[in-house]
């Protein structure tokens, strides 16, 4: 492995930030909104807190909260679900099954979740280059859907390393602003994936959305981790204060917690402490060599 779980899990929830900062930053926008960024991070909360592994409780917040958003919030959402099972294929498709079953997501926004989510869940397992991970895709994809032909369109981009311009002048014949969006981000993902910097520089200079960039941000963190964050970008995001989202300390914070949690350890406030230490408690049927 490249980078531990932990650098990865760091870049992943930084990148997010990052990713939707510069995005509005390019606009020449006095503040970042953060929704796309919060939605995220508060998945990330809900899970680490006591009960977060009752699915049925931790719908009951993100039901409300995801009702009506468009499709990148659900996709931000899903990502920290997809990181819980990215080393278990079939309680993955499981426990993603919820979102477009409770959300009553169209068979497109179904489609384009699995591809994201199931992308960071890939480079989580180090399991293949990004260039081989389209017939992976593909497979997650039913027959006849529009998506299938968007990444077969992909997937020849890649392999004639195509320039945005021409890929943008294709997609607008698809018709679909959604598909071109989503595409788009992809294929810079994909196409330039050992550099954050640069991938999400090409996703700004092509796509004014603050919404892919917060999930390529995060992809790109997660498959680079932490390290591979332009200083002067984290810097950035260490002096936003915010809702408590720029304190770059709580967002790590919440990476370990994350962390933690996925490995079977928690901590209980309801068990005496001694000497001020935190009590913390293992998981023998979760805690196991990786």
């Amino acid at each position: 492995m490249r980078y531990s779980l932990q650098a990865r899990l760091r870049g992943f929830l930084l990148g997010a930030l990052v990713g939707e900062h510069q995005a509005f930053t390019r606009r020449r926008e006095q503040e970042t909104c953060w929704r796309y960024s919060r939605t995220l991070l508060r998945c990330c909360e809900l899970i680490v807190k006591p009960g977060g592994h009752n699915w049925e409780n931790l719908w009951k917040f993100l039901e409300p909260e995801l009702h009506g958003c468009e499709l990148e919030s659900v996709i931000a959402a899903s990502l920290p679900v997809s990181f819980l099972f990215h080393d278990n294929r079939q309680k993955w498709r499981s426990h993603l099954g919820y979102f477009p079953t409770r959300l009553q997501l169209d068979p497109v926004a179904r489609d384009w979740l699995y591809i994201f989510s199931y992308t960071l869940a890939a480079f989580l397992r180090e399991e293949s280059d990004p260039e081989g991970l389209i017939p992976t895709l593909l497979d997650l994809v039913e027959m006849g859907s529009e998506v299938r032909e968007v990444l077969k369109l992909i997937s020849n981009w890649q392999s004639k390393n195509q320039s945005l311009a021409s890929i943008i002048g294709e997609l607008n014949q698809v018709g679909s602003t959604v598909h071109t969006k989503l595409a788009i981000a992809l294929y810079c993902l994909l196409n330039s994936c050992e550099d954050f910097g640069l991938t999400l520089i090409r996703l700004h200079e092509n796509c004014d959305c603050g919404g892919v960039a917060t999930i390529i941000g995060a992809l790109s963190g997660a498959y680079n981790s932490e390290i591979a964050i332009p200083i002067e970008w984290d810097l950035e995001i260490a002096n936003i204060s915010g809702d408590g989202l720029g304190y770059r300390t709580q967002v790590l914070r919440l990476a370990d917690e994350l962390l933690a949690f996925w490995s079977g350890v928690y901590i209980d406030a309801s068990l005496p402490s001694e000497l001020g230490t935190i009590t913390t408690v293992a998981s023998p049927r979760v805690m196991r060599l990786r």
